[in-house]
């Protein structure tokens, strides 16, 4: 009898969790380097494992942050994810959708006037706007954004903190395909639209016409 080889074992194993929700959407997998340790195999073969998970839709590799379980459209109707299991919670039908804004901060000279533009124009398309400022802190961002999918949000647009790493709340949204736009930072590796200045051909422009 042909012996199944050891990374389709692995993969085999991974695979079973997933559906069986050990694994749930937005979760990250081991390392290829942990499951290399853990079923004692080379890093080759951990990559191989994985590999079969991504091209089989299960999970996503984002670069420098992890392989992350997605939703899989072809999973059988018995192994789908229930609504009240995800964080997000849709409107009543009765009320207009909302869209959330994070902004980690705003002032007289910064942020009023591009808030009062998204306020205009969610009420142009028909939509209500809820709004929460993380002053900064990441934390705070982390915990708006959690405070928003729980009232039920359509989607969030956010103007991260500036920090060396991004909040893992912003990474969870992209692996569960949640609607979010970032303003002013784009996030490399990771899916999101994004809607920014171009600094250095504005400073062009403006030097040009200084001259």
């Amino acid at each position: 009898m042909k012996q199944i080889p050891l990374y389709e074992q692995i993969y085999e194993e991974i695979r079973e969790k997933i559906e069986e929700r050990g694994y749930r959407v937005g979760d990250r997998l081991p390392s290829e380097k942990e499951l290399s340790e853990q079923y004692h195999v080379s890093r080759i073969t951990s990559k191989k494992a994985v590999e079969l998970l991504a091209e089989e839709g299960l999970v996503t590799r984002i670069p420098g942050k992890g392989t992350f379980v997605i939703e899989h459209q072809e999973m059988p109707k018995a192994l789908e994810i229930p609504a009240d299991s995800m964080t997000e919670k849709k409107p009543l039908p009765d009320h207009p959708p909302v869209i959330g804004v994070v902004l980690d901060g705003f002032g007289a000279d910064f942020g009023c006037q591009m808030l009062g533009s998204i306020e205009m124009e969610c009420r142009n398309q028909g939509f209500g706007m809820m709004f929460v400022c993380s002053y900064g802190r990441k934390d705070e961002e982390t915990t708006g954004i959690e405070r928003l999918r729980e009232l039920g949000v359509s989607g969030i647009i956010i103007m991260c903190v500036h920090d060396e790493n991004y909040s893992e709340s912003i990474l969870e949204m992209a692996v569960q395909h949640f609607p979010v736009v970032t303003i002013d930072r784009r996030l490399k590796g990771v899916p999101i639209s994004f809607v920014g200045t171009d600094n250095e051909a504005a400073s062009r422009e403006l030097a040009r016409y200084l001259l």
